[in-house]
């Protein structure tokens, strides 16, 4: 997951998802809020996979796994 995804996840998505997600969407959405915060901190690999996987979600689109 790239800079410009982790932004577009962070500013787009997670107040969408805030409001309109289950109680594990806005958990996890607020514990990605707190670590991106962190200097040089980069989403795990199931993370990113998840906030992805939101995204896709979101915008209706099928994400494949590598």
């Amino acid at each position: 997951m790239n800079d410009a995804q982790i932004d577009e996840f962070v500013h787009f998505h997670a107040r969408r998802l805030i409001d309109e997600g289950d109680n594990w969407q806005r958990r996890f959405v607020f514990s990605i809020l707190k670590a991106v915060k962190r200097p040089g901190w980069r989403p795990t690999p199931k993370q990113a996979r998840v906030m992805q996987g939101m995204m896709a979600d979101l915008s209706g689109e099928v994400v494949e796994d590598e």
